[in-house]
Protein backbone atom coordinates (compact mmCIF):
# COMPACT_ATOMS: atom_id res chain seq x y z
CA UNK A 1 0.00 0.00 0.00
CA UNK A 2 1.37 3.40 -1.03
CA UNK A 3 0.31 6.22 1.30
CA UNK A 4 0.61 9.64 -0.35
CA UNK A 5 0.37 12.96 1.52
CA UNK A 6 -1.34 16.12 0.31
CA UNK A 7 -0.54 19.77 -0.30
CA UNK A 8 1.96 21.57 1.99
CA UNK A 9 2.42 18.55 4.30
CA UNK A 10 4.53 15.38 4.33
CA UNK A 11 4.45 11.72 5.42
CA UNK A 12 3.78 12.64 9.08
CA UNK A 13 0.05 12.92 8.38
CA UNK A 14 0.06 9.14 7.71
CA UNK A 15 2.46 8.27 10.53
CA UNK A 16 1.23 10.42 13.43
CA UNK A 17 2.55 9.28 16.86
CA UNK A 18 -0.07 7.18 18.65
CA UNK A 19 -2.50 7.24 15.71
CA UNK A 20 -0.49 6.04 12.76
CA UNK A 21 -2.45 4.89 9.73
CA UNK A 22 0.77 3.36 8.35
CA UNK A 23 1.51 1.30 11.47
CA UNK A 24 -2.15 0.25 11.75
CA UNK A 25 -1.98 -1.35 8.29
CA UNK A 26 1.54 -2.72 8.84
CA UNK A 27 0.44 -4.42 12.06
CA UNK A 28 -2.22 -6.22 10.01
CA UNK A 29 0.18 -7.61 7.47
CA UNK A 30 0.41 -4.95 4.78
CA UNK A 31 3.70 -3.80 3.27
CA UNK A 32 3.27 -0.05 3.69
CA UNK A 33 5.20 2.54 1.68
CA UNK A 34 4.90 6.08 3.07
CA UNK A 35 6.01 8.53 0.40
CA UNK A 36 7.18 12.13 0.13
CA UNK A 37 6.76 14.18 -3.01
CA UNK A 38 9.82 16.00 -4.32
CA UNK A 39 11.16 18.58 -1.88
CA UNK A 40 9.05 17.20 0.98
CA UNK A 41 9.90 15.22 4.09
CA UNK A 42 11.97 15.47 7.23
CA UNK A 43 15.49 14.33 8.14
CA UNK A 44 16.62 11.17 6.39
CA UNK A 45 13.17 10.85 4.80
CA UNK A 46 13.39 14.10 2.85
CA UNK A 47 12.96 13.61 -0.89
CA UNK A 48 15.15 15.41 -3.38
CA UNK A 49 15.78 17.84 -4.84
CA UNK A 50 17.23 19.74 -1.91
CA UNK A 51 15.16 22.60 -0.60
CA UNK A 52 15.43 25.70 -2.72
CA UNK A 53 13.53 27.41 -5.51
CA UNK A 54 10.65 25.16 -6.48
CA UNK A 55 9.26 25.34 -10.00
CA UNK A 56 7.25 22.12 -10.02
CA UNK A 57 3.47 21.85 -10.05
CA UNK A 58 0.63 19.29 -10.03
CA UNK A 59 1.49 18.28 -13.59
CA UNK A 60 5.09 17.50 -12.61
CA UNK A 61 3.84 15.05 -9.98
CA UNK A 62 1.71 13.27 -12.59
CA UNK A 63 4.56 12.85 -15.07
CA UNK A 64 7.48 12.07 -12.77
CA UNK A 65 6.67 11.46 -9.10
CA UNK A 66 3.68 9.10 -9.29
CA UNK A 67 5.20 6.79 -11.94
CA UNK A 68 8.49 6.63 -10.00
CA UNK A 69 6.70 5.60 -6.80
CA UNK A 70 4.53 2.95 -8.44
CA UNK A 71 7.42 1.57 -10.51
CA UNK A 72 9.71 1.29 -7.48
CA UNK A 73 7.17 -0.41 -5.21
CA UNK A 74 6.13 -2.82 -7.96
CA UNK A 75 9.75 -3.69 -8.77
CA UNK A 76 10.75 -4.28 -5.14
CA UNK A 77 7.64 -6.21 -4.07
CA UNK A 78 6.70 -7.92 -7.32
CA UNK A 79 3.09 -6.90 -6.71
CA UNK A 80 0.71 -4.20 -7.90
CA UNK A 81 0.17 -1.78 -5.00
CA UNK A 82 -2.91 -0.11 -3.67
CA UNK A 83 -2.73 3.71 -3.72
CA UNK A 84 -4.17 5.66 -0.79
CA UNK A 85 -3.96 9.44 -1.03
CA UNK A 86 -4.99 12.18 1.37
CA UNK A 87 -6.24 15.46 -0.10
CA UNK A 88 -3.98 16.27 -3.08
CA UNK A 89 -2.47 12.78 -2.75
CA UNK A 90 -5.79 11.42 -4.01
CA UNK A 91 -6.49 14.30 -6.38
CA UNK A 92 -3.31 13.46 -8.29
CA UNK A 93 -4.50 9.90 -8.80
CA UNK A 94 -7.80 11.08 -10.33
CA UNK A 95 -5.85 12.73 -13.13
CA UNK A 96 -3.29 9.93 -13.42
CA UNK A 97 -5.91 7.19 -13.73
CA UNK A 98 -7.76 9.45 -16.16
CA UNK A 99 -4.89 9.05 -18.61
CA UNK A 100 -2.86 12.20 -18.05
CA UNK A 101 0.68 12.16 -19.41
CA UNK A 102 3.26 14.75 -20.44
CA UNK A 103 5.67 15.59 -23.25
CA UNK A 104 8.36 18.21 -23.59
CA UNK A 105 7.35 20.61 -26.38
CA UNK A 106 9.12 23.59 -27.90
CA UNK A 107 7.67 27.08 -27.31
CA UNK A 108 8.98 30.62 -27.84
CA UNK A 109 10.00 30.52 -24.19
CA UNK A 110 11.92 27.26 -24.63
CA UNK A 111 11.00 23.63 -23.92
CA UNK A 112 8.15 23.13 -21.46
CA UNK A 113 6.19 20.18 -20.15
CA UNK A 114 2.85 19.91 -21.97
CA UNK A 115 0.09 17.65 -20.64
CA UNK A 116 -2.17 15.38 -22.70
CA UNK A 117 -4.75 12.71 -21.90
CA UNK A 118 -5.88 9.55 -23.67
CA UNK A 119 -7.94 6.43 -23.05
CA UNK A 120 -4.95 4.26 -24.02
CA UNK A 121 -2.75 5.79 -21.30
CA UNK A 122 -5.67 5.59 -18.85
CA UNK A 123 -5.84 1.81 -19.38
CA UNK A 124 -2.09 1.54 -18.79
CA UNK A 125 -2.26 3.61 -15.60
CA UNK A 126 -5.28 1.77 -14.21
CA UNK A 127 -3.48 -1.53 -14.81
CA UNK A 128 -0.59 -0.38 -12.58
CA UNK A 129 -2.51 -0.38 -9.29
CA UNK A 130 -4.83 -2.81 -7.54
CA UNK A 131 -7.20 -0.28 -6.00
CA UNK A 132 -7.51 3.36 -4.99
CA UNK A 133 -8.43 5.03 -1.69
CA UNK A 134 -9.03 8.80 -1.73
CA UNK A 135 -9.26 10.50 1.67
CA UNK A 136 -10.72 14.04 1.53
CA UNK A 137 -9.55 14.40 -2.07
CA UNK A 138 -11.42 16.89 -4.29
CA UNK A 139 -11.36 17.19 -8.06
CA UNK A 140 -10.35 20.82 -8.30
CA UNK A 141 -11.90 23.12 -5.70
CA UNK A 142 -15.57 24.00 -5.68
CA UNK A 143 -18.27 24.48 -3.08
CA UNK A 144 -22.00 23.71 -2.88
CA UNK A 145 -23.08 27.35 -2.73
CA UNK A 146 -21.78 30.78 -3.58
CA UNK A 147 -21.54 32.97 -0.53
CA UNK A 148 -20.70 36.20 -2.30
CA UNK A 149 -22.89 38.95 -0.96
CA UNK A 150 -24.66 36.73 1.59
CA UNK A 151 -22.76 38.02 4.62
CA UNK A 152 -22.67 36.33 8.01
CA UNK A 153 -26.14 34.79 7.64
CA UNK A 154 -24.93 32.88 4.60
CA UNK A 155 -21.91 31.64 6.49
CA UNK A 156 -24.04 30.31 9.31
CA UNK A 157 -26.76 28.85 7.11
CA UNK A 158 -24.51 26.70 4.96
CA UNK A 159 -21.98 25.76 7.67
CA UNK A 160 -19.15 26.88 5.40
CA UNK A 161 -18.61 29.83 7.67
CA UNK A 162 -14.85 30.03 7.32
CA UNK A 163 -12.84 28.55 4.46
CA UNK A 164 -15.55 28.75 1.85
CA UNK A 165 -15.94 32.48 2.22
CA UNK A 166 -12.20 33.02 2.42
CA UNK A 167 -11.75 31.15 -0.84
CA UNK A 168 -14.64 32.92 -2.53
CA UNK A 169 -13.06 36.26 -1.65
CA UNK A 170 -9.54 35.06 -2.42
CA UNK A 171 -10.60 33.91 -5.87
CA UNK A 172 -11.76 37.40 -6.85
CA UNK A 173 -9.16 39.38 -4.92
CA UNK A 174 -6.62 41.33 -7.05
CA UNK A 175 -3.56 39.46 -5.75
CA UNK A 176 -1.43 40.69 -8.63
CA UNK A 177 -1.65 44.20 -7.14
CA UNK A 178 -0.24 43.11 -3.80
CA UNK A 179 3.51 43.69 -3.52
CA UNK A 180 3.93 42.05 -0.11
CA UNK A 181 2.10 39.50 2.00
CA UNK A 182 0.91 36.45 0.13
CA UNK A 183 2.42 37.78 -3.12
CA UNK A 184 5.71 36.29 -1.94
CA UNK A 185 4.16 32.82 -2.28
CA UNK A 186 3.53 33.28 -5.98
CA UNK A 187 6.99 34.62 -6.77
CA UNK A 188 9.97 32.46 -7.75
CA UNK A 189 10.78 30.80 -4.43
CA UNK A 190 8.82 29.27 -1.59
CA UNK A 191 8.43 31.36 1.53
CA UNK A 192 10.27 28.78 3.66
CA UNK A 193 13.36 28.83 1.49
CA UNK A 194 13.30 32.52 0.65
CA UNK A 195 13.22 33.65 4.26
CA UNK A 196 15.01 30.62 5.77
CA UNK A 197 12.51 30.27 8.58
CA UNK A 198 11.20 27.22 10.42
CA UNK A 199 7.75 25.74 9.64
CA UNK A 200 6.09 26.95 12.90
CA UNK A 201 7.19 30.52 12.18
CA UNK A 202 6.13 30.09 8.56
CA UNK A 203 2.71 28.93 9.74
CA UNK A 204 2.31 31.92 12.01
CA UNK A 205 3.43 34.32 9.30
CA UNK A 206 1.17 32.71 6.72
CA UNK A 207 -1.76 32.94 9.13
CA UNK A 208 -0.92 36.59 9.71
CA UNK A 209 -0.93 37.28 5.97
CA UNK A 210 -4.16 35.33 5.65
CA UNK A 211 -5.78 37.50 8.30
CA UNK A 212 -4.42 40.76 6.97
CA UNK A 213 -4.99 40.20 3.29
CA UNK A 214 -8.14 38.05 3.20
CA UNK A 215 -10.02 38.12 6.49
CA UNK A 216 -9.66 41.88 7.05
CA UNK A 217 -11.34 42.83 3.75
CA UNK A 218 -14.12 40.38 4.61
CA UNK A 219 -14.61 42.05 7.98
CA UNK A 220 -14.71 45.47 6.35
CA UNK A 221 -17.06 44.31 3.64
CA UNK A 222 -19.61 42.48 5.76
CA UNK A 223 -19.23 43.85 9.26
CA UNK A 224 -17.55 47.20 8.81
CA UNK A 225 -20.63 49.24 9.54
CA UNK A 226 -21.46 47.30 12.69
CA UNK A 227 -17.96 47.10 14.12
CA UNK A 228 -16.05 50.17 12.93
CA UNK A 229 -12.50 49.56 14.06
CA UNK A 230 -13.47 47.55 17.16
CA UNK A 231 -11.79 44.16 16.75
CA UNK A 232 -12.55 43.15 20.33
CA UNK A 233 -16.26 43.58 19.75
CA UNK A 234 -15.99 41.58 16.53
CA UNK A 235 -14.23 38.69 18.32
CA UNK A 236 -16.97 38.70 20.97
CA UNK A 237 -19.59 38.64 18.20
CA UNK A 238 -17.89 35.68 16.43
CA UNK A 239 -17.64 33.70 19.65
CA UNK A 240 -21.26 34.36 20.56
CA UNK A 241 -22.83 33.61 17.18
CA UNK A 242 -20.51 30.94 15.81
CA UNK A 243 -19.89 29.19 19.12
CA UNK A 244 -16.11 29.17 18.68
CA UNK A 245 -13.24 31.36 19.80
CA UNK A 246 -11.17 33.28 17.22
CA UNK A 247 -8.35 30.70 17.29
CA UNK A 248 -10.75 27.84 16.59
CA UNK A 249 -12.36 30.01 13.91
CA UNK A 250 -9.03 29.97 12.08
CA UNK A 251 -8.02 26.39 12.87
CA UNK A 252 -11.38 25.01 11.75
CA UNK A 253 -10.40 25.83 8.19
CA UNK A 254 -8.21 22.72 8.26
CA UNK A 255 -9.16 20.80 11.42
CA UNK A 256 -12.27 20.00 13.36
CA UNK A 257 -10.75 21.19 16.64
CA UNK A 258 -13.27 19.14 18.62
CA UNK A 259 -11.84 16.00 17.05
CA UNK A 260 -8.24 16.73 17.98
CA UNK A 261 -6.12 18.67 20.48
CA UNK A 262 -4.01 21.79 20.11
CA UNK A 263 -0.98 19.69 21.07
CA UNK A 264 -1.66 17.40 18.11
CA UNK A 265 -2.17 20.36 15.80
CA UNK A 266 1.11 21.95 16.87
CA UNK A 267 2.90 18.64 16.26
CA UNK A 268 1.63 18.60 12.68
CA UNK A 269 2.67 22.24 12.24
CA UNK A 270 6.16 21.50 13.55
CA UNK A 271 6.83 18.19 11.80
CA UNK A 272 4.19 17.73 9.11
CA UNK A 273 3.86 21.19 7.57
CA UNK A 274 6.16 21.26 4.58
CA UNK A 275 7.53 22.85 1.47
CA UNK A 276 5.45 23.59 -1.59
CA UNK A 277 6.04 25.20 -4.93
CA UNK A 278 4.59 28.61 -5.80
CA UNK A 279 3.57 27.17 -9.18
CA UNK A 280 1.53 24.52 -7.38
CA UNK A 281 -0.18 27.16 -5.23
CA UNK A 282 -0.93 29.19 -8.35
CA UNK A 283 -2.43 26.13 -10.06
CA UNK A 284 -4.82 25.41 -7.17
CA UNK A 285 -5.78 29.08 -7.13
CA UNK A 286 -6.63 28.95 -10.84
CA UNK A 287 -8.82 25.89 -10.27
CA UNK A 288 -10.66 27.74 -7.55
CA UNK A 289 -11.03 30.96 -9.48
CA UNK A 290 -12.33 29.29 -12.65
CA UNK A 291 -13.95 26.14 -11.18
CA UNK A 292 -11.60 23.98 -13.25
CA UNK A 293 -9.38 20.93 -12.79
CA UNK A 294 -6.71 21.16 -15.44
CA UNK A 295 -3.09 21.59 -16.44
CA UNK A 296 -1.27 24.77 -15.49
CA UNK A 297 -0.90 26.25 -18.96
CA UNK A 298 0.96 29.53 -18.64
CA UNK A 299 2.44 30.25 -22.03
CA UNK A 300 0.76 31.98 -24.95
CA UNK A 301 -1.37 29.74 -27.13
CA UNK A 302 -1.40 26.83 -24.70
CA UNK A 303 -4.66 24.89 -24.48
CA UNK A 304 -4.79 23.25 -21.03
CA UNK A 305 -5.43 19.53 -20.66
CA UNK A 306 -8.72 18.99 -18.82
CA UNK A 307 -8.49 16.47 -15.97
CA UNK A 308 -12.23 16.41 -15.27
CA UNK A 309 -12.88 14.48 -18.48
CA UNK A 310 -10.48 11.76 -17.39
CA UNK A 311 -12.61 10.82 -14.39
CA UNK A 312 -14.80 8.75 -16.74
CA UNK A 313 -11.81 6.53 -17.52
CA UNK A 314 -11.15 5.36 -13.95
CA UNK A 315 -11.76 1.61 -13.75
CA UNK A 316 -10.01 0.37 -10.58
CA UNK A 317 -11.96 -0.34 -7.35
CA UNK A 318 -12.31 3.00 -5.56
CA UNK A 319 -13.02 4.00 -1.96
CA UNK A 320 -13.87 7.67 -1.33
CA UNK A 321 -13.69 8.94 2.27
CA UNK A 322 -14.50 12.44 3.53
CA UNK A 323 -15.08 14.19 6.84
CA UNK A 324 -18.49 15.56 7.75
CA UNK A 325 -16.79 18.59 9.35
CA UNK A 326 -14.39 19.20 6.47
CA UNK A 327 -14.55 22.91 5.61
CA UNK A 328 -11.84 22.72 2.95
CA UNK A 329 -13.24 19.96 0.77
CA UNK A 330 -16.94 19.98 0.02
CA UNK A 331 -18.67 16.60 0.32
CA UNK A 332 -20.78 17.66 -2.65
CA UNK A 333 -17.62 18.02 -4.75
CA UNK A 334 -16.59 14.45 -3.98
CA UNK A 335 -20.03 12.90 -4.33
CA UNK A 336 -21.27 14.78 -7.40
CA UNK A 337 -18.04 15.41 -9.30
CA UNK A 338 -16.30 12.12 -8.57
CA UNK A 339 -18.44 9.34 -7.07
CA UNK A 340 -21.33 9.85 -9.49
CA UNK A 341 -19.02 10.34 -12.48
CA UNK A 342 -16.47 7.54 -12.29
CA UNK A 343 -17.83 4.47 -14.15
CA UNK A 344 -16.46 2.00 -11.61
CA UNK A 345 -18.95 -0.62 -10.44
CA UNK A 346 -16.86 -1.40 -7.38
CA UNK A 347 -16.94 1.99 -5.69
CA UNK A 348 -17.85 3.17 -2.21
CA UNK A 349 -18.42 6.59 -0.61
CA UNK A 350 -18.20 7.03 3.18
CA UNK A 351 -18.66 10.14 5.33
CA UNK A 352 -17.18 10.35 8.83
CA UNK A 353 -19.45 12.87 10.63
CA UNK A 354 -16.94 14.15 13.21
CA UNK A 355 -13.84 14.44 11.02
CA UNK A 356 -12.27 17.55 9.53
CA UNK A 357 -9.79 17.78 6.67
CA UNK A 358 -6.52 16.79 8.39
CA UNK A 359 -7.83 15.19 11.59
CA UNK A 360 -9.60 12.56 9.52
CA UNK A 361 -6.17 10.85 9.56
CA UNK A 362 -4.93 11.69 13.06
CA UNK A 363 -7.91 12.87 15.10
CA UNK A 364 -9.61 11.22 18.07
CA UNK A 365 -11.90 9.24 15.75
CA UNK A 366 -9.25 8.38 13.14
CA UNK A 367 -9.33 4.68 14.06
CA UNK A 368 -12.76 4.46 12.40
CA UNK A 369 -11.16 5.62 9.16
CA UNK A 370 -8.37 3.07 9.64
CA UNK A 371 -10.88 0.25 10.22
CA UNK A 372 -13.01 1.18 7.20
CA UNK A 373 -9.97 1.30 4.93
CA UNK A 374 -8.55 -1.95 6.29
CA UNK A 375 -11.82 -3.84 5.70
CA UNK A 376 -11.99 -2.47 2.16
CA UNK A 377 -8.36 -3.38 1.40
CA UNK A 378 -8.85 -6.87 2.83
CA UNK A 379 -11.90 -7.38 0.61
CA UNK A 380 -9.93 -6.39 -2.50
Amino acid sequence: VILQHGFAVNFVTWDFPGRSFAKYLADRGYDVWVTNLRGHGEGEYQSGPNRGPGNWDFDTFLVYDIPAMIKTVTKVTGKKPFWAGHSMGGTMMYAYLGGAYGKLVSTPAGKVLKMFSSSKVAKEHNAQIRGFVAVSSPAGLSFPVSLKGKGLKGLLKYNYYDYDLLLQIAASYPWEKIKGGIFILTHNETIVDKLHITPPVWANNFTAHLLLNILSPIIYKYLGEKFPGDLGEFVHFVKKHLGVGPLDFILNMIWNTKNTTKKDIYYIIEHGLDNFSPRLLHQWHMWLRNDTFQELCDYKGCKPCDYFSGLKRITVPTLLLVGGKDKLVSRKNIKDKIYKIIPVRDKKYVVFPKAGHVDILMGKNAVKVFETTYRWLKKH
